[in-house]
């Protein structure tokens, strides 16, 4: 089964270049590719469409939300129209080059090929195994903090609790009510809650992982205190 690839796009028009370096490495591996762009004020949409045909990759599209709807918000149109094709099998990445495309899809369908029952397979930053170049102590410990935050808090564990890189499988999605989830980059961490509260089948896996040529879009001082309410909120009450 071939997946589909979603790829997150916002203001990523210096590494658009560089992620058709990597899809050209793996798109005859996918069965259709998704550029999700969130109303992006730079010419990212249209260096997509330049590239699609220097790069000659025809099973390459762009799906646009009507309005900046955040990053969880993007991620919410990828599911519902997931759910809409029944497609069966995805793959979620984003144009950042914070993780090389086409590692994360081989290293996700090694780990599928080997064992096919796999529900859920998460790239993460802070497995054993994962390489970090040039990112910062800063956001290594505050990423951990968070770690041991979401452990505290919900009573499930994770190496990495927000990275946002997966593969799932179309069968899950109705078991999840991500329609009342954040449109935030908070997104990620309630969604991987949900994973384990479900007893999904999850895996984590190393990513090469560097500061990208795209800086980050998120506040981190606004995130990190809209995570924590989050996070006491389900503690309390679990459920978001």
């Amino acid at each position: 089964m071939k997946p589909t690839i979603f790829i997150l796009c916002y203001n990523s028009k210096n590494n658009i270049f560089s992620c058709f370096q990597e899809i050209k490495k793996i798109y005859k591996k996918s069965d259709k590719i998704y550029f999700i762009d969130n109303c992006s004020t730079d010419n990212s949409v249209e260096l997509i469409k330049l590239n699609k045909r220097k790069f000659k990759i025809n099973n390459l599209y762009i799906l646009k939300n009507n309005k900046n709807v955040g990053m969880g918000g993007s991620w919410k149109n990828c599911l519902n129209f997931m759910n809409q094709k029944k497609i069966k099998l995805a793959i979620f990445a984003h144009s950042s080059g914070k993780g090389k495309i086409n590692d994360i899809v081989i290293n996700f369908l090694n780990v599928l090929n080997k064992n096919p029952n796999q529900e859920i397979i998460l790239a993460s930053r802070f497995h054993k195994k994962s390489k970090l170049k040039n990112y910062s102590k800063v956001k290594i410990f505050g990423n951990k903090f968070f770690n041991f935050m979401t452990w505290f808090t919900t009573g499930y564990k994770f190496s990495d609790s927000g990275c946002g890189i997966v593969l799932m499988k179309n069968i899950l999605i109705k078991k999840i009510d991500y329609k009342n989830f954040v449109d935030g980059p908070q997104f990620n961490p309630q969604l991987n809650i949900y994973f384990k509260k479900n007893n999904f089948k999850i895996r984590e896996i190393p990513i090469s992982w560097s500061s990208g040529k795209v800086s980050s879009h998120i506040n981190i001082i606004k995130y990190s205190i809209k995570l924590i309410k989050l996070l006491t909120y389900y503690f309390f009450f679990r459920k978001f």
